[in-house]
């Protein structure tokens, strides 16, 4: 739930804060980006798909990203982001499943 609505901002700086920690070390952050996700997030996957070209904005509603703390920005840095069709969980309320 990293920077989604769903989540909590406190739980969001705790995990930054845990990455700036580990920045030497071999420490990922992968989140869910997908409708209710921070528009601070929707903006960073934007640029990242748009400084490598032939890319469309919104030409996608959900992906996987994968980041990690970057001490010269004081942030997190995206590595790679997939774009996906279908969310990760299907289902609904208390019965929801991964779809494995």
């Amino acid at each position: 739930t990293y920077g989604h609505s769903e989540g909590s901002e406190e739980n969001d700086e705790a995990s930054r804060l845990l990455l700036e920690m580990h920045a030497d070390d071999a420490l990922y952050l992968v989140f869910d980006l997908k409708q209710g996700s921070s528009v601070e997030l929707w903006c960073m996957v934007e640029s990242f798909f748009a400084s490598r070209g032939g890319y469309t904005p919104g030409a996608f509603e959900q992906a996987s990203v994968k980041c990690k703390w970057d001490k010269e920005i004081r942030g997190l840095r995206l590595l790679e982001v997939l774009p996906r069709q279908f969310p990760l969980r299907l289902g609904q309320g208390d019965y929801k499943t991964q779809g494995k």
